[in-house]
């Protein structure tokens, strides 16, 4: 009850007075990963700068895959440069990169695309992790850099469109539309076999 409360509260808006109880919840040793997933909720509710020490000490402090989830989620929300920072970090940490792909992937905006640009290109995700993002609105605009660029081996974007002509068909309407959108310009080009995974993306779109 206790902790419903709290999590009503931050939904109404009681901000300043919510975070001081917080911490105790996210340091309550008795209630352990039940407490922090309460103060993982809460946090949601609020999503201000002011969260964003007692989301990276969710992240520090916590075991559950599921309040990593949340916290990552929740920092995706902040317009902040600290939230960013936290975000980056967790995508190259392999038991949350999962998560903070779909935080990242999630809203298609251009700071978030570069982190994940870069990333692709650091070799940094893996197959599942690239699957969830050409399914989110961030796909089809990193996809669009990429083919646009030509920074990949014919090999190596052979394999990501792969990916993506698996993963496109799960994915939005506007998604499915975007990422055929983004692969146009490989119907022009003179390799038949760029062509090919192309057009199996523009069905699914």
């Amino acid at each position: 009850e206790r902790g419903n409360a709290l999590i009503f509260a931050s939904d109404i808006g009681k901000d300043d007075r919510i975070l001081q109880v917080i911490s105790a919840y996210i340091d309550d040793q008795d209630e352990g990963e039940s407490s922090k997933r309460i103060a993982a909720k809460t946090l949601a509710g609020i999503a201000t700068p002011k969260s964003i020490g007692y989301l990276q000490k969710l992240l520090d402090t916590s075991q559950s895959p599921d309040i990593h989830h949340s916290a990552l989620n929740t920092l995706s929300m902040i317009n902040d440069e600290a939230a960013v920072s936290i975000l980056e970090k967790k995508l190259y940490t392999s038991d949350t990169q999962i998560s903070a792909t779909m935080a990242l992937s999630q809203w298609g905006k251009p700071e978030y695309n570069q982190i994940l640009l870069q990333a692709l290109k650091n070799g940094g995700l893996d197959k599942e992790t690239i699957a969830i993002m050409a399914r989110n609105p961030a796909g089809p605009a990193v996809l669009e850099e990429l083919v646009k660029h030509n920074t990949f081996s014919k090999d190596e974007i052979l394999e990501l469109l792969n990916i993506y002509t698996e993963s496109t068909p799960r994915a939005r309407d506007d998604v499915r539309l975007d990422a055929a959108k983004a692969v146009q310009p490989l119907l022009e080009s003179p390799d038949s076999d760029l062509q090919i995974e192309a057009i199996k993306i523009m069905g699914s779109g």
